[in-house]
């Protein structure tokens, strides 16, 4: 009989692995998640790495098993195209074997604006100038625990968040589902602005100089917009200390309630799903607290940004150990394979047999005059405004655009030591040889993505515009 689980992906906004508790945080922001980990199927990975820093190019990463050189979402900076036709995409392939298909996403980057709902027989893009597709029993739910769950009684968008709405509504969704099941979910939490649910605000605020009200008004200030977080990158990340400790308390807090909702929803797939069920529950990417010279997820490959929680439940005969190195895109070949389901386009590593030696992260273009705008005397060339390529290995991290190549001796990330290991440098670029093809012309193009007006309203909220 041909094996056939049930296959949940989550994907969590903006979630570094050393923020949380399975990866030695000072702080318990993911109990839920450790629970899971800790259960007789669940495993907890330390070395699991995103392929690009932002969620179109990432998520397209982990829909289609391919490298951003691939796909190609995001190539420019901007992510105002599609996926390629010629890529089958994971919910496409579950679909062609008789799964019952299903999305829930508050990010237009995963949405009909980029061709990533392709494979989802029941997509769902959540935005609050659409409150009537949440479904009246999500909306009379959230409303009710408006003063728990949300901001309590506001018309101000940025304060209110969809992951309980979302939550709710894939609970649904499973209870009316009659087939197996691949199920994914963005979850939006912690994306910036941090301003964590009232229920969770005070989470961490004990620990911290400044109020929470105070804290809330930094993060907000801080990542009002895309100009505001390329001002403050511009000008250096110049904030104090109890500036720091504030976002960080606001940043943990979302990543609490995230961690809340995620609980919730396994322990209700588990009661309403038959059949053997695999979890997938992974950051998208990380998030930057000044690292680089950086916040957000912006510029730079590093490893705050690229090494993402990876928790897993119900995976049989995997050949990995908790400190293997896994990729996004190893575990989308993996997961196809349950259902003998491998594609030839797919670039990672079936973890059945084998762990990677390396993992490829990718960066498209930079545009920085946006940040030379704010201070003429930003130093640009530290960032690079051609793609980046960064392979990483256990000690190292190589780096290489067009015209220029870098390593780092792990984990400092900030000096140049290339011309003191010649040897590790060619195995380096031999390895990049293999992987990269960057062609960087408008032909390129397959078509653009085109955004709604309430698509521009949600991405500005989320500081990308």
């Amino acid at each position: 009989m041909k094996y056939e689980p049930h296959i949940i992906w989550i994907s969590v906004e903006s979630l570094r692995a050393d923020h949380t508790t399975m990866g030695g945080y000072e702080r318990n922001t993911t109990p839920n998640l450790n629970e899971i980990s800790n259960k007789k199927k669940g495993n907890y990975f330390d070395n699991c790495f995103c392929q690009s820093m932002w969620t179109p190019a990432v998520t397209a990463s982990i829909l289609t098993g391919t490298y951003l050189s691939r796909h190609r979402l995001g190539i420019d900076g901007t992510a105002d195209d599609i996926i390629p036709s010629d890529l089958d995409t994971l919910p496409e392939i579950f679909e062609a074997e008789g799964y019952e298909t299903g999305c829930f996403s508050p990010n237009p980057y995963l949405s009909p604006a980029t061709d990533l709902d392709r494979g989802f027989e029941d997509f769902h893009w959540l935005t609050l100038d659409r409150p009537q597709d949440f479904g009246l029993i999500s909306t009379l739910k959230y409303l009710s625990r408006v003063n728990s769950y949300g901001p309590g009684i506001t018309i101000d968008r940025q304060r209110h968040n969809l992951s309980y709405i979302l939550t709710e509504g894939a609970k649904q969704w499973l209870r009316r589902s009659s087939d197996q099941v691949f199920l994914y979910l963005h979850i939006g939490n912690p994306h910036h602005p941090y301003l964590p649910p009232k229920a969770w605000r005070d989470a961490f605020t004990d620990e911290i100089e400044l109020t929470t009200e105070k804290a809330m008004e930094i993060s907000a200030d801080i990542f009002e917009d895309n100009n505001s977080i390329k001002k403050t990158i511009a000008n250096g990340c110049n904030l104090s200390a109890s500036e720091w400790e504030a976002i960080k308390a606001m940043y943990d807090a979302e990543i609490l309630f995230a961690d809340h909702q995620i609980g919730e929803l396994f322990d209700y797939a588990k009661s309403v799903l038959d059949d053997e069920v695999i979890f997938i529950i992974t950051g998208d990417h990380g998030e930057l607290f000044g690292e680089g010279g950086v916040i957000g997820h912006n510029l730079i490959l590093h490893d705050a940004v690229t090494n993402v929680p990876l928790v897993i439940y119900g995976f049989p005969d995997l050949d990995t150990t908790q400190s293997d190195f896994i990729q996004h895109i190893d575990i989308t070949r993996t997961v196809a394979s349950l259902i003998d389901a491998d594609r030839e386009q797919f670039q990672g590593t079936d973890l059945h047999s084998r762990s990677p030696k390396f993992t490829i992260s990718q960066r498209g273009i930079a545009h920085l005059d946006a940040y030379i705008n704010h201070n003429p005397d930003f130093n640009i060339d530290r960032y690079h405004s051609n793609p980046i390529t960064a392979i990483r290995s256990t000690s190292f991290k190589y780096q290489a655009t067009r015209d220029q190549r870098e390593l780092f001796v792990l984990p400092d990330e900030s000096r140049d030591v290339i011309n003191e290991y010649d040897e590790v440098t060619e195995q380096f670029e031999e390895h990049l040889q293999k992987i990269s093809n960057w062609k960087m012309t408008d032909t390129d193009k397959e078509s653009n993505g085109e955004f709604t007006e309430a698509m521009e309203d949600q991405l500005k909220d989320l500081g990308y515009l």
